[in-house]
């Protein structure tokens, strides 16, 4: 089947080899193929996710059964839009419990349909089964009420108003991701002081602007700047026709040079494994320009140093089609176009949120206890609200069994640099 997204695939991605579909869409057509199945399927396939729906894969002359059989068989997420007339298609109910033999996982979406009408073979999902069993047999009915109860009581959503919709299958899609190649990139356990954060990024960036937005991070290392980076990536991603995030941009263009970042970042934009390596500069340049200029794009670029990244990678706002977002975190902001960048940089924490962050790492719980408070207050004071040296010093911290310990390794500290509880391991 040919590609219909707007980044097309120049290389196979990286997924795993046994399966021959990502996702299997489980639906009734006369309810929902024009409507929700319809949208649903043509996002997965714009994301670049390898989805089974009938209506497109089967051809003349394909035995039905035998090529739905095999295409469950070969799926690894199963999406099972349960909607009024779902339970009057025996092909429906039997396609059902041949997806929960599979024992993989099941999202159930309920499209104007109460969840415990499926859950219990009750409303529309009950009223035919009778006259199912009379026709077929006891023992198959009872294989499809089962299919119906273990589906029904997956989590999943309910789609009750149309307007909505949208909504629903950003939220559908996020979970297919979490289990497929785009997982939310891993965060903190305890993200103390993280939200505000968030909240004032999100607003410099405003997703739903249609014009094209650069956001810079910039402040000292340890203060969270990848990690902030990296919550806002999560709450958006999803938005955008395309998206990646760059670690360490510094450290590859020094190992690497400027080609290698174009590479990456063509490679990580469209999914694929690999791409040609760019003979010069300006050829990479070309190649992401023509590659971002498919649609809407949202870029994180971690850690830049210098302003040759900077032009080798986004170039300028005209590179980019209106709605996408760049995001850099940097250390040194003098090299950013202020015309170009708004700019953010992160306070350190307050007392009081370094003292719960520490105590999360150094005890598990948000304080300390009472006969360790003046050693907790002593260890903040070190950090100087730097999360990153929190939670590295709490995490050694934690090691340490008696408070002689902890003031022999904090008396230790003060006579070192102030940074260089950043670089303890």
């Amino acid at each position: 089947m040919a590609e219909t997204g707007l980044f097309q695939r120049t290389s196979s991605p990286v997924r795993e080899p046994r399966f021959e579909y990502d996702v299997f869409l489980s639906y009734r057509g006369e309810d929902t193929r024009h409507g929700f199945t319809k949208h649903i399927y043509e996002e997965l396939v714009r994301m670049g996710v390898r989805t089974f729906l009938d209506s497109v894969e089967l051809e003349a002359g394909d035995n039905i059964g035998d090529r739905m059989f095999n295409a469950i068989k070969g799926s690894k997420i199963f999406v099972a839009i349960f909607s009024v007339q779902y339970a009057h298609s025996r092909w429906c109910l039997k396609e059902l419990a041949d997806i929960v033999k599979c024992n993989r996982l099941i999202i159930p979406v309920f499209v104007h349909v109460n969840p415990v009408d499926v859950q219990k073979q009750e409303g529309t999902f009950g009223s035919l089964l009778p006259g199912f069993t009379d026709r077929l047999g006891a023992e198959r009915v009872n294989e499809w009420k089962e299919a119906l109860r273990v589906a029904g009581n997956a989590p999943g959503f309910t789609l009750d108003d149309d307007r909505e919709e949208k909504g629903l299958i950003e939220k559908v899609i996020r979970r297919i991701m979490e289990e497929l190649k785009n997982p939310p990139l891993a965060l903190p356990k305890h993200p103390i002081g993280m939200e505000p954060k968030v909240q004032d990024v999100m607003k410099l960036l405003d997703v739903n602007a249609n014009d094209v937005r650069m956001v810079a991070i910039h402040g000292k290392q340890g203060i969270g700047k990848t990690t902030l980076a990296k919550a806002i990536y999560n709450q958006i991603f999803l938005k955008f026709d395309a998206f990646f995030f760059f670690p360490g941009v510094e450290e590859a263009s020094r190992t690497d040079g400027l080609a290698s970042l174009h590479k990456q970042l063509t490679c990580g934009l469209l999914k694929v494994k690999e791409e040609p390596l760019m003979s010069d500069v300006d050829e990479g340049k070309n190649a992401i320009k023509e590659k971002v200029s498919k649609g809407s794009v949202f870029i994180v670029l971690d850690d830049v140093s210098d302003k040759n990244q900077l032009d080798a990678l986004v170039g300028d706002k005209n590179w980019f089609r209106p709605g996408s977002r760049i995001i850099i975190t940097t250390k040194d902001d003098s090299f950013l176009d202020a015309e170009m960048y708004k700019k953010y940089s992160p306070k350190e924490l307050d007392d009081e949120e370094a003292l719960q962050l520490l105590c999360y790492y150094a005890f598990g719980k948000v304080a300390p206890p009472e006969e360790y408070f003046r050693l907790s207050k002593q260890a903040v004071a070190l950090c100087h609200g730097l999360p990153k040296a929190l939670e590295k010093l709490g995490s050694l911290l934690s090691d340490r069994t008696s408070e002689e310990e902890w003031d022999d390794m904090l008396n230790k500290l003060e006579r070192s640099p102030p940074d260089s509880i950043l670089h303890l391991v």
